[in-house]
């Protein structure tokens, strides 16, 4: 009996594990949808006042000036199809929706799991049950959180408990929180950087710098 019990206190760990990641990943799916938007709405702005400015001021814009921003403007066009496409494929959206759901879910098991372990003699074919009911939940959802979600939920949950912890553990959370949402959306960094920068450089060395001259 004590061996049962003490598995359904582990498996209560578990839950309150998975039940945290799950609204980890659920959290950080909506920013980075958020972002994606985001991005594609920037760009698509951006690029059409350069185009509103090249036909405003035409004696600024010349011809040569008007092929470079008109072949950027290609190209941007392309890679926001491309990253469109791919935020569409990942559904984002959807999959944070099952995993607050999901998470929701786990926290009533949990919840009764832990009411039945608090109890003078838990009945254990309750608490099979309920496991049973996770399990069920569990696999209904069909996705599944990564290691960087549970790491992430880790470093986020982890509480110091010492100077040395107090004063790493922030650190240790913000780096990795930078590089957790870098590298899930570095198209998306890299399609701005790849835009902003090119048009901001010619603008500036070539048809700024012209117009002074001149």
């Amino acid at each position: 009996m004590s061996d049962e019990i003490n598995y359904y206190k582990q498996l209560a760990e578990i839950m309150y594990r998975t039940r945290g990641c799950r609204f980890g990943a659920a959290s950080s799916m909506e920013v980075k949808e958020r972002w994606s938007v985001g991005t594609v709405a920037f760009l698509s702005v951006y690029l059409l006042a350069w185009s509103i400015f090249s036909m405003a001021f035409p004696e600024i814009i010349t011809t040569k000036h008007a092929s470079f921003y008109s072949a950027i403007s290609a190209i941007a066009s392309v890679a926001l199809l491309v990253v469109s496409l791919m935020d569409y494929a990942f559904s984002r959206s959807v999959q944070a929706e099952k995993f607050q759901q999901n998470a929701l879910q786990i926290s009533v098991c949990m919840r009764e799991l832990e009411r039945e372990l608090a109890t003078a003699k838990p009945n254990v074919a309750k608490l099979a049950k309920i496991a049973a009911t996770y399990e069920r939940h569990i696999s209904e959802t069909q996705v599944n959180h990564t290691s960087m979600d549970y790491t992430h939920w880790r470093y986020d949950s982890a509480k110091p408990n010492g100077l040395y912890s107090s004063l790493w553990f922030p650190v240790r959370r913000l780096l990795f929180r930078c590089w957790f949402y870098f590298s899930s959306m570095f198209m998306h960094v890299f399609l701005l950087v790849a835009i902003i920068v090119p048009t901001v450089w010619y603008t500036v060395h070539f048809v700024i710098s012209n117009g002074l001259v001149k």
